[in-house]
């Protein structure tokens, strides 16, 4: 339940964007600085604004960070002291894999929460990839509905992997626009080889392997090996009590706090920014996150 003074809390969703200046002067050691931007936005300042959202894309809290801060280090500050702060019985963080480093997954643990995340699955050792990538191991099916309101079915099975359960996930139209992706990267491949002075240090983009000094030839066994992962993704959660097909629904409402960014940045104009000084901009945002709360 929720009133005036409290919010109780069970699932947490976090991510970060990065909101852009119209200027490319940075100060040193000032909140605006040159970084990865998310808006592609590349040469001007920017600053990192994190937000915390609940399953029914309420704001929990936000941090604003300095603009040449990597995004995974800002995630021990937005979750510390969320039990402090919440009437909580137990939290899960649900976040994309490059949010959530080994060491994030340590400060989740370390804190007492669970987590729900994308896993790599070309990174995860033989022994536990293996039968992720059996198709024949997919029995059960998992049901939602996407945007436009059709249902749609994807076939999953889990595996158990250092104290965590790894859930594979399959899905043909997924596998679909695997293969179109990979054809498209196919066509660059040759039209490199047509010109091997462009491809520099794109080769493994491309499934080019070099040959001799200069000349290049497409890597066949990087293909074959892609092709593998078609349809597949996979999912990690330390949790050993939720049924996994609403682990999966927790995972697919990750685009929620999406949707909350897009709102934050188009609907409330909330970049580009104009305030130079660090107490400026942190009054815009303080202004723009208490219109999004009321909204």
């Amino acid at each position: 339940g929720r009133d005036l003074f409290n919010q109780r809390l069970d699932v947490v969703f976090y991510d970060v964007t990065t909101l852009y200046f119209d200027s490319d002067v940075e100060v040193e050691e000032a909140l605006r600085q040159k970084g990865f931007s998310k808006d592609g936005k590349v040469g001007k300042t920017q600053i990192l604004f994190c937000m915390l959202i609940d399953r029914d894309k309420q704001p929990i809290g936000y941090k604003v960070f300095k603009g040449d801060t990597f995004e995974g280090h800002t995630f021990e500050h937005a979750i510390k002291g969320l039990k402090d702060e919440y009437q909580i019985d137990k939290v899960i963080v649900v976040a994309d894999r490059g949010m959530l480093s080994a060491a994030n997954l340590e400060t989740t643990v370390n804190n007492g929460y669970e987590f729900i995340v994308g896993e790599r699955l070309r990174k995860l050792p033989r022994e536990v990839q293996e039968p992720l990538l059996d198709i024949n191991n997919y029995k059960a099916t998992w049901t939602y509905e996407n945007s436009e309101g059709e249902e749609v079915a994807v076939r999953y099975c889990a595996v158990a992997f250092q104290g965590r359960t790894i859930i594979g996930t399959y899905s043909a139209k997924r596998a679909k626009k695997d293969a179109h992706d990979r054809e498209v990267k196919l066509k660059t491949a040759a039209k490199l080889l047509e010109n091997p002075s462009l491809v520099a240090k794109k080769a493994g983009r491309f499934f080019l392997e070099k040959e001799g000094e200069t000349r290049y030839k497409l890597d066949d066994q990087k293909v074959a090996r892609d092709k593998r992962f078609d349809g597949f993704l996979a999912i990690a959660t330390n949790n050993t009590t939720l049924d996994i097909n609403i682990i999966l629904e927790q995972y697919k409402q990750l685009y929620r706090i999406e949707h909350t960014f897009r709102t934050f940045k188009s609907h409330l104009e909330t970049r580009p920014m104009f305030h130079w000084t660090d107490k400026r901009i942190e009054g815009h945002l303080c202004l723009c996150y208490l219109s999004y709360t009321l909204l």
